[in-house]
């Protein structure tokens, strides 16, 4: 196959989107917030099956739901706040360059 020298090559700005903003997000921050959200996540799965198996009573169960719930509403909370607040200054610019509107 020949290539023609007139005809521009193809480049799809979407992959160079993803791959600009992927460096410039805290990479470290989202996957150290995430496995912990996981983490609350999937205890309430844990005392739900410590509880269908008969090994706590239901009172310590309720008890234990509320409170995994409750911290759950509150990490998210505050791991918004956290991954809202910690931004890269260049953010902003390269958005600008990319034609993000917001």
């Amino acid at each position: 196959m020949l290539i023609d020298p007139n005809k521009k090559p193809q480049i799809d700005f979407t992959k160079v989107r993803t791959k600009v903003l992927l460096t410039l997000m805290p990479k470290r921050s989202i996957t150290w917030v995430f496995s912990s959200f996981m983490l609350l996540f999937l205890s309430m799965f844990t005392i739900t099956l410590v509880y269908v198996l008969g090994s706590i009573d239901r009172s310590l169960f309720l008890v234990l739901i509320a409170t995994s719930t409750l911290l759950l509403c509150m990490y998210s909370l505050i791991a918004g706040i956290f991954l809202f607040a910690h931004t890269n200054p260049f953010y902003q610019e390269w958005k600008d360059r990319l034609g993000y509107e917001d």
